[in-house]
């Protein structure tokens, strides 16, 4: 499990990780108290957020707002699949996930621009069948990464 935003929550829980985005608590800092083997994941909607989550030590990253998202009344202004695509061209190495407003409909291309997920809220718990919604998803993904290698 990795809580998003608060890194006291995710040690008092034992979770496997925490994903911080840039007005949480800093990666570099959390590094410093985190126990080994724990994941830290951060936020950029920008070439030099991007940075910045690489330059603190960040395991991965998610890159957007892909679309505008009604989950997170801070994410920015959407980048589209082409913004993440320049953003993670930015970070080579750093696995990134799409992150906003993302679709099942997203999935191929953002696979297509490099990422090794999607994260997302509004596609499974604003669905009339949430378990399917995740079937899809992870079907969805699982294809991108059959053709994307």
């Amino acid at each position: 499990m990795t809580v998003n935003d608060r890194l006291d929550v995710a040690l008092a829980a034992g979770a496997a990780g925490c994903h911080l985005g840039q007005d949480d608590f800093p990666i570099a800092e959390a590094q410093a108290v985190a126990p080994p083997g724990f994941i830290l994941g951060g936020s950029a909607g920008s070439v030099a957020e991007v940075r910045r989550c690489m330059a603190a030590g960040a395991h991965y990253v998610g890159i957007g707002p892909v679309h505008a998202t009604g989950n997170k009344a801070d994410a920015g202004d959407a980048i589209g699949a082409e913004g993440f695509a320049r953003v993670h061209r930015a970070a080579p190495g750093l696995p990134a996930l799409g992150i906003g407003g993302v679709s099942t409909d997203d999935v191929p291309a953002l696979l297509a621009a490099g990422a090794v997920g999607v994260a997302v809220i509004g596609a499974v718990l604003g669905a009339d069948d949430p378990q399917e919604a995740t079937r899809e998803l992870r079907a969805a993904v699982d294809e991108g990464r059959r053709l994307t290698g």
